[in-house]
């Protein structure tokens, strides 16, 4: 990670800061104040949660989007006087509440995979059984990923591979995102996104057990 923090000061520097530079997935809070050090715009947030990862399992590495979420702002409390970081969450945002609630708990912007790969609209290859529509759908470090990314197998793989059904539109699901996330702003009494985002009032109202299990 250092040599990425020290590339990412090069580039900035390099294109007097007029780049945009995302990095991640991070797990440990002091990964996020070193991307504010050092310029990073934007770190995706959030390991092994995903729905076509398996880190957790073949690695024990694991971290939680809400915990993530809440120790990266604590440190962005004490940098107010630099540009902040951007946090993304990233890893099992399979739903749209989840999309609501990462936001409530303070995430700049959210990541998505299956909720877009189960549109009309999504890449892939599709096809019909039993008058159903469905694609494959697989993580960026399973076989099939390796193979789309990098046109050979690499040695090890943490993803999976599966085949999912097509459901919906792409409007649609913008529509019941945007619906959705205006109903949850109602409820908190926010009339604009920057009162929503962090607004944990919204989440704490729910039972322990919800908030515990988040991503489960």
């Amino acid at each position: 990670m250092v040599d990425l923090y020290k590339l990412t000061k090069k580039v900035k520097e390099r294109y007097n800061g007029h780049v945009t530079i995302m990095i991640g997935n991070i797990a440990n809070p002091n990964s996020y104040e070193n991307c504010i050090n050092y310029g990073v715009d934007y770190v995706r947030v959030g390991i092994g949660g995903g729905g076509g990862c398996t880190t957790s399992v073949k690695t024990g590495i694991h971290c939680s989007i809400p915990w993530i979420i809440e120790e990266c702002l604590k440190i962005r409390k004490f940098y107010h006087n630099k540009p902040h970081t951007k946090i993304v969450a990233d890893g099992g945002i399979n739903s749209v509440d989840k999309i609501v609630k990462s936001l409530a708990l303070g995430a700049d912007y959210v990541m998505i995979g299956e909720l877009f790969a189960r549109t009309d609209d999504a890449c892939g290859k599709a096809w019909y059984d039993n008058n159903q529509k469905k694609r494959f759908y697989y993580g960026q470090s399973s076989l099939m990923g390796q193979l789309d990314r990098f046109g050979y197998e690499k040695s090890y793989c943490e993803g999976v591979e599966k085949i999912i059904t097509v459901d919906y539109s792409l409007d649609r699901l913008i529509h019941s995102i945007e619906a959705s996330l205006k109903s949850a702003m109602s409820y908190c009494d926010c009339k604009s996104l920057d009162r929503f985002i962090g607004n944990k009032n919204f989440i704490r109202e729910q039972s322990i057990i919800e908030y515990n299990n988040y991503y489960k």
